[in-house]
């Protein structure tokens, strides 16, 4: 979504420091915040908890691919 880390807390509602205990691993994101996700983007359950992409926004999708692909490219 093109976000840094304060523009994305805010538009999702969560603050920094527990967001970023979700982004590095050190706890899983409860349910509160993934629904909080939800609803600011478009994306669902499946996805933040499962990978699931049949539930992510067409534009958002097409995003997450061409960041695999860059990605894959480079390794």
């Amino acid at each position: 979504m093109k976000l840094n880390q304060a523009a994305w807390c805010r538009l999702v509602g969560i603050d920094g420091p527990q967001w970023n205990n979700y982004e590095v691993g050190g706890r899983r994101i409860t349910i509160d915040a993934a629904l909080k996700v939800c609803k600011a983007t478009g994306v669902g359950l499946n996805w933040i908890y499962r990978g699931m992409a049949n539930d992510v926004p067409v534009n958002l999708a097409t995003a997450i691919q061409a960041l695999e692909r860059a990605a894959r490219k480079r390794s």
